[in-house]
């Protein structure tokens, strides 16, 4: 992945602590959001969101059109963090993880953004 120029990770530090990360791939007009993780001490505190946020705005830039991703079936925490970031579920893929677990495929359609204030910056 680190090889790869499609791929971009986000990181969010907390006085050199590592709190957060967000990894994307990013095709032509759809983007897939490989993985997003925060470490439990940092937990409901907004940061995937506003990393979710922060990576919608980069897409919308670069022409994505749409944002998919894939999570465990079991996992219904991530489920609702994806209704609430605005994606939908459109397949299930059983046998998708190495233990055969089925996963939910969902997307969610990119919208110019409305506020110049959401602008990714350094």
């Amino acid at each position: 992945m680190l090889n790869d120029p499609n791929i971009t990770t986000i990181v969010c530090c907390d006085r050199g602590i590592v709190a957060a990360f967000a990894s994307m791939y990013f095709a032509d007009e759809v983007a897939r959001l490989i993985r997003i993780a925060v470490e439990p001490p940092y937990r409901e505190m907004g940061i995937a969101r506003q990393m979710i946020d922060w990576l919608k705005v980069s897409c919308y830039t670069a022409g994505i059109t749409r944002i998919e991703s894939n999570h465990r079936l079991k996992s219904r925490s991530a489920r609702l963090f994806y209704r609430k970031c605005g994606f939908r579920e459109h397949a299930l893929r059983p046998n998708y993880y190495e233990d055969s677990e089925t996963a939910v495929g969902m997307s969610m359609p990119l919208v110019p953004p409305t506020d110049a204030s959401t602008t990714p910056s350094a």
